[in-house]
């Protein structure tokens, strides 16, 4: 049976110290013993929606969103200090943006990829610029829908990474300047980890974090049952 959802969340706003940039090389850790979590896994669709209406085939297993500016899900899980976050997704009609809500030490920000005609992909907001940053790169070519795409957002404790296909895409490390969330793209929960979609159905096939460190955010203690 499939089930169909809608929640709306409320809003608040954070802010977080960083500053922007290319990278030249992926950042490195030891992954000597990683763990990984399955956030699908973890999820109960009555409090999984955020805003938007999604189609979940059954529990635990992948979700679609709707046309809505704003789809969007929570997962129940808060990260370690150091983490892959990784996504796989099928945009299947428009060209708005697919996005991935991450932590950094507590802290909310947010990534889009596949926006619009040059498929621009960019870290935010910071300053108040969410799309027109020194993160934003423009691929040229926009996001191919209905196939399939694999996001990774790689969260260090000095810099957050962005792959797209396995191409790192863009990235920023953290400095003095002012980071929020854009009202659209709030959690409840600000050190959660979540996903959406802009005004573009898409269905999302997987989401995992690769634990790549034992130390928590004093506000994220564990809730992924281990």
């Amino acid at each position: 049976m499939r089930m169909v959802l809608m929640v709306l969340a409320p809003v608040w706003a954070t802010s977080l110290l960083v500053f922007v940039g290319c990278a030249a090389h992926p950042a490195t850790v030891d992954r000597s013993t990683p763990h990984t979590v399955d956030l699908f896994a973890l999820a109960e669709s009555r409090t999984t929606v955020v805003d938007g209406a999604w189609a979940f085939d059954q529990p635990g297993a992948a979700a679609v969103s709707d046309e809505s500016k704003f789809a969007r899900l929570a997962f129940p899980y808060r990260p370690p200090a150091e983490y892959d976050y990784v996504v796989e997704f099928t945009r299947l009609t428009g060209t708005g943006d697919v996005w991935q809500h991450l932590s950094l030490n507590g802290r909310p920000l947010a990534t889009a990829v596949g926006v619009g005609a040059k498929n621009g992909c960019w870290i935010g907001r910071f300053n108040g610029e969410w799309g027109h940053n020194p993160t934003r790169v423009d691929l040229g070519e926009p996001l191919s829908n209905g196939q399939r795409h694999r996001v990774v957002a790689r969260v260090r404790k000095d810099r957050v990474e962005v792959e797209l296909d396995g191409k790192l895409v863009t990235q920023w490390q953290v400095r003095d300047v002012e980071l929020s969330v854009p009202d659209g793209y709030r959690l409840p929960q600000p050190g959660a980890l979540g996903l959406g979609s802009y005004k573009s159905p898409t269905r999302f096939h997987s989401a995992r974090v690769i634990e790549l460190s034992s130390e928590r955010p004093a506000d994220a203690g564990r809730n992924d049952g281990r």
